[in-house]
């Protein structure tokens, strides 16, 4: 009887185990990383929020903050920008994913099905620099070099 018991409990907590994967870690939420992705990729774009917020979601915002205030001192004409995200695919690593949004200025797009890539860094869905660069030489503005990924 105790045997059976002892056997019981170690088949339930290797079961346990396998539910929650090894070292207790919780399986990745596709859904609510493709949320956090949109919602993050919303608020960068977004006209209204302050340069400090928007380099918060900005891959290497802290070497790319000098420009993101340029950038919104010198944007005169297009204080309504935002962003509609269309698609987001997240990358089999899950630390990376493919975002496709239109960007706006009040109802008019200014582009649209814009592609750019959004990297998991230090537990925050961020704007990849690459494309906040890219979309920056648009307007004759330029990032300073910035360390490989």
């Amino acid at each position: 009887m105790v045997r059976r018991l002892m056997v019981s409990m170690v088949a339930a907590s290797l079961a346990g185990l396998v539910v929650t994967g090894c070292g207790g870690e919780e399986p990745f939420d596709e859904e609510a990383a493709r949320a956090e992705v949109e919602a993050n990729w919303e608020d960068f774009f977004d006209a209204s929020q302050p340069v400090e917020s928007k380099a918060d979601l900005l891959q290497h915002g802290e070497l790319l903050q000098e420009i993101l205030q340029t950038s919104a001192e010198n944007n005169t004409g297009i204080d309504q920008l935002r962003a509609e995200v269309t698609e987001v695919t997240i990358g089999e690593d899950h630390d990376s994913a493919e975002v496709v949004f239109d960007l706006f200025n009040a109802d008019v797009k200014l582009l649209g099905e814009v592609q750019g890539t959004a990297v998991l860094d230090e537990g925050t869905w961020k704007v990849g620099a690459s494309l906040f660069c890219d979309l920056q030489s648009l307007a004759n503005n330029f990032c300073p070099e910035l360390p490989e990924d």
